[in-house]
């Protein structure tokens, strides 16, 4: 399928995580997909300390996985109720691009 359709799931396997960890805590992500593009929110009981681990996760995902390249830019404002927003740009790799 594609890194959106992933990211726009990413609760729901954090849900199914929740039910075989029951004393884990997962965070919860939100996805907004727009003409303006695509925005990614980001909450954790732990606070925005793990969000280096999504900007370095949700790239190695798109390219190891789906065959696109992500940068991701983080906004100075987060949507309310996040710790952190973040900009996506998801381009398919050059590589990639060629075979098409």
């Amino acid at each position: 399928d594609t890194l959106l359709a992933f990211l726009f799931n990413i609760n729901h396997l954090h849900f199914q995580l929740t039910r075989q960890y029951r004393k884990s805590t997962f965070p919860k992500f939100l996805v907004e997909e727009s003409e303006k593009g695509v925005h990614l929110s980001f909450a954790s009981c732990r606070g925005t300390i793990l969000a280096p681990l999504v900007e370095g996760v949700v790239p190695s995902i798109g390219k190891n996985l789906f065959d696109v390249e992500v940068t991701m830019s983080r906004l100075e404002t987060a949507r309310s109720g996040y710790g952190v927003t973040w900009s996506l740009i998801i381009e398919q790799t050059p590589e990639k691009a060629t075979l098409i």
